[in-house]
């Protein structure tokens, strides 16, 4: 999801951007959530020195980290193929375009040849991604797990909350802690090392939202412990380290006027599209008026039929980077994702303790609707990038 799409690069050459607009605002993004980082850890167990030793879960890092990179060397590798498979349609239909222009100028059977030869890589490689390669499969349910273990480690905690708030101030209940932790997590891991396709083909069919809850990170419910300074330095925490930080990541999703942001690109994508058409268009008027008028000098019209050629081959081109790295639906599914974040964030936010129940799991509920919304996403298009 962090690669710069070539066309974009193509028909961004003659804007004026910032340098920022280049930035990918989510390069090494440190997954402070689950504490992936050595200086991420470092951050927290200064700022919550009693609360670090309850959430500092090794065995979970090491579960999301084989799984994301799993996820993130497919990914990469679809879209090497994916933007190959562009690349070599567009340029091969565009120099097919203009091999009647050239033919007055050079011999172009070779020419001709080596068009279709690239149209034909380009065709035949984007049909083996969409029909053969396992692919965007393996990426996404790879993704699903890494993603997946974020949630149980937020279910558990606050599934939790009187146990940790005691384990903070006994050395006795933490050992229990970690114990009753490190059970619950090998049900996690041996769910995904029996069945990770089932589990993963039941969330996307659960429309109702009913595996929302894993089961193994406890009862579906938030009971909060009695008012201390424990229970402070754990709503404190859980805020910052879940509602604050996916609020952080939905924002970077869809900033303005950045190269990286689901939003900006769809509307480009957009902008260009219709432009595009518009050319060709006004490419095919013009032709028509040449056909009228007497005499139609050949080479001029071979040029124009050239020049629209090339117009629909980089119409086709826009369109199918548009789908494949689907920047409208993840832009929306960002912009419903940060709103209900909000809502969420002033809910725990609450000095009642219904309410920060209430908004501790309107964010799970979120965050696995979220879950559910990328995975749907990039399952129904019919290219994936």
């Amino acid at each position: 999801m962090n690669y710069i799409p070539i066309a974009t690069v193509f028909f961004s050459l003659g804007a004026v951007m910032r340098y920022s607009s280049f930035q990918n605002p989510r390069k090494n993004w440190s997954n402070i959530d689950i504490l992936f980082t050595k200086e991420g850890r470092h951050e927290i167990e200064k700022l919550f020195p009693n609360v670090f030793p309850l959430v500092d879960w090794p065995e979970l890092r090491e579960f999301f980290d084989k799984r994301e990179k799993v996820a993130l060397n497919v990914k990469r590798r679809n879209h090497y193929c994916g933007v190959a498979a562009v690349l070599t349609g567009v340029l091969g239909l565009s120099i097919l375009s203009f091999v009647p222009w050239l033919s007055n100028y050079i011999a172009h059977d070779g020419l001709t040849l080596m068009a279709i030869g690239l149209l034909a890589t380009g065709i035949l490689l984007g049909l083996w991604m969409r029909f053969v390669s396992s692919a965007p499969r393996t990426w996404l349910v790879n993704r699903f797990w890494a993603e997946r273990v974020r949630q149980f480690q937020f279910q558990y905690f606050v599934s939790h909350l009187p146990q940790m708030a005691e384990a903070m101030v006994s050395e006795d209940k933490i050992q229990a802690w970690l114990a009753a932790r490190a059970e619950a997590f090998r049900q996690l891991a041996f769910d995904a090392s029996q069945n990770p396709v089932g589990v993963y083909e039941a969330v996307v069919a659960d429309n109702a939202g009913k595996k929302c809850w894993l089961e193994c990170a406890g009862p579906m419910k938030v009971t909060l412990p009695s008012r201390s300074p424990e229970r402070d330095k754990l709503i404190s925490y859980l805020k910052r380290l879940r509602v604050g930080y996916q609020l952080q990541y939905a924002r970077s999703q869809n900033l303005a006027a950045n190269i990286y942001s689901k939003k900006a690109m769809a509307a480009f994508a957009t902008k260009a599209i219709f432009g595009l058409i518009v050319a060709f268009v006004l490419i095919s008027l013009i032709i028509a008026v040449l056909i009228l008028s007497k005499p139609v000098d050949p080479v001029v019209m071979s040029l124009l039929f050239g020049v629209q050629g090339l117009v629909a081959a980089m119409i086709a081109g826009v369109r199918v980077m548009e789908e494949g790295l689907a920047w409208r639906a993840e832009a929306t599914r960002y912009i419903v994702y940060e709103a209900g974040l909000t809502l969420a964030e002033e809910k725990a936010g609450s000095i009642s303790d219904d309410e920060i129940a209430e908004g501790l799991m309107a964010v799970e509920k979120l965050a696995y609707d979220e879950l559910r919304g990328f995975l749907i996403a990039h399952r129904d298009p019919r290219f994936i990038i």
